[in-house]
Order: C-alpha cells, then sequence, then structure tokens
C-alpha cells in the first residue's frame, strides 16, 4: 500500500472517530436498565486518570455506589 493511500484510510478513520459514522443516542431506559445491572458485577477492577476531583471523581463514586465490592485505582496528583 502507497504511503498516500495509508494517509487517506488514516484520515478517514480519524474522521469517523471525530464525527461519529452511524452514531445514535442511547435511551434513558437503556441507560437504567445497564446501570441497575452493576451490582450483579463481580470481580470488577477500574481505572480512574484524574480521578482526584471533577468528573473523575463523580464517576468513581457512582461506581462505588452502584456495584458491589469494586476495586479502584485512581490516579492523579495529591
Amino acid at each position: 500500500m502507497a504511503a498516500h493511500q495509508l494517509l487517506t484510510k488514516t484520515d478517514f478513520g480519524l474522521h469517523t472517530l471525530l464525527y461519529g459514522a452511524n452514531i445514535e443516542m442511547v435511551s434513558i431506559n437503556d441507560v437504567r436498565e445497564a446501570n441497575a445491572k452493576g451490582k450483579s458485577i463481580k470481580g470488577l477492577v477500574c481505572v480512574f486518570v484524574g480521578g482526584t476531583g471533577g468528573i473523575g471523581a463523580s464517576t468513581a463514586q457512582e461506581l462505588f455506589r452502584r456495584t458491589t465490592s469494586p476495586r479502584a485505582y485512581i490516579i492523579g496528583r495529591y
């Protein structure tokens, strides 16, 4: 494959990632159903980068509220 063909394919992939080909909004009922299943997940391990404040901290807190005995590694400044 020629270099210009590779770049074209890479650019297309990036465009698809950024602008979302065939992306659909998930229904709130699907989100609620998935959240309700959290308590049944065993051996859950999560890594939060930047989880000491803001969205990362809020997400980590929700993880602990909605699951049973998760293991979380929170990486951030102190």
